[in-house]
């Protein structure tokens, strides 16, 4: 059986994942954690508070969102609602994911 990562870890392997795949894909994502509970704007411009993370690309986001479940993840279906992660996950899962971000990514 393989081992579960718990809830901190999770959070920061999965911030540091999702920042990675949209790097890789030369995307601008701003992306907010605390513990395991998490948020990203796929952004037009640097954002630093409300105003400017509403004007965050929403259409991009929405395309996002739609190619990740095709991939089988789900997230929250608005940049502007927190995601939470489960308080254990297998490291395959979180695998499954940077992969497909990366892949959705590559396609925006």
């Amino acid at each position: 059986m393989e081992p579960h990562i718990h809830a901190g870890e999770i959070g920061a392997q999965l911030e540091q994942g999702m920042r990675a795949a949209a790097a890789a894909a030369k995307i601008a994502i701003r992306f907010y954690r605390i513990g395991s509970m998490f948020c990203g704007y796929l952004l037009i411009a640097r954002s630093a508070n409300l105003a400017e993370a509403l004007s965050s690309d929403r259409e991009r986001f929405a395309r996002f969102f739609h190619g990740m479940l095709e991939a089988g993840v789900y997230l929250a279906p608005s940049q502007f609602e927190a995601g939470f992660l489960p308080p254990r996950i297998p490291p395959r899962t979180l695998r499954k994911l940077f992969s497909a971000a990366r892949s959705v990514f590559s396609k925006l």
